[in-house]
């Protein structure tokens, strides 16, 4: 991989410096992409030769706090959308498509509510919707269950155990191969076991603590307010993708978003995952592709 490709800085308006990846076709259409969680931009470069052989400019933007990202104080998930305008006016990117992996979805979701006008199309694979209570979602993993509780009702609580969590991951990288597996359906276990997709999820985490945990404390709180926003008033068309065998985000989110969302297309993989639906991405990108809004 072109360390060059996977490692570029943007320098916002705030003074900010914005991480991103530009992988895939230099020369094909641009499609934004959101990390999942605990990650970074780095967890794109699993596609990048599907991106490139569909002719996709697959730009991977590190969250603030994570990876080459400085952090934003008080940042809102109504923000994001500002981060992502600037990166694409810098990059001279008038319209394109927006793909949100798991951790991602709120951040897809969000652009898709806010800046509408500068998408062609977007989807959300396994995404992760308005949580309201944890323990009321079925087949959710128990460690999602804690961290979202505690996001919820103690932030401070939660982002000292995001701490504890980061510096185990930073000594030991396969950590978050054992938390991914966890209690995982066997297909997720299975795709586990690629070693090129763990090295890459491994060092996708790492890097998301670059600069320390307070960029992924940020996120799980987010993650478990109010968005700040309805899903009910995004006006675009927003294509969903869940595996119904998903114990990290169990497909209770992806009904969630075909419920809420006046426009969508929903399809539900039955024998997938959280993990083992990866192995559709470059179905995921022909769709996007393929219904365009011009």
């Amino acid at each position: 991989m072109n360390k060059i490709k996977e490692s570029k800085t943007l320098y916002l308006r705030d003074g900010r410096r914005l991480g991103f990846s530009d992988l895939g076709d230099p020369e094909g259409f641009p499609m934004f992409y959101f990390h999942g969680f605990p990650s970074s931009r780095l967890e794109a470069i699993a596609a990048d030769e599907i991106a490139a052989k569909q002719h996709v400019r697959l730009i991977a933007i590190d969250r603030p706090g994570i990876g080459l990202s400085d952090m934003k104080a008080h940042r809102t998930l109504l923000d994001w959308p500002d981060d992502v305008q600037e990166l694409a006016d810098s990059l001279q990117i008038d319209r394109f498509s927006a793909l949100g992996i798991s951790g991602g979805g709120p951040y897809l979701m969000v652009c898709a509510y806010k800046i509408p006008q500068r998408l062609v199309s977007c989807g959300s694979v396994c995404g992760l919707g308005p949580v309201g209570n944890a323990w009321d979602i079925q087949s959710m993993s128990f460690v999602n269950r804690i961290g979202l509780s505690l996001a919820q009702n103690s932030p401070f609580t939660a982002s000292v155990l995001m701490a504890g969590i980061s510096s185990l991951i930073s000594l030991y990288p396969e950590m978050i191969i054992h938390l991914m597996a966890g209690d995982a359906p066997e297909c997720d276990k299975i795709a586990l076991k690629d070693e090129t997709f763990k090295d890459v999820m491994m060092k996708a985490a790492q890097e998301s603590l670059r600069t320390g945990s307070a960029g992924l404390s940020q996120d799980l709180i987010i993650y478990s307010q109010d968005w700040g926003f309805e899903l009910s008033d995004i006006n675009i068309h927003v294509h969903l993708w869940h595996g119904e065998k998903d114990t990290t985000l169990p497909v209770f989110f992806g009904k969630q978003f075909e419920e809420k969302i006046p426009n969508n297309s929903a399809v539900y993989l039955p024998e997938d995952g959280h993990i083992s639906i990866v192995n559709h991405f470059s179905d995921f990108i022909e769709v996007l592709m393929k219904n365009r809004i011009e």
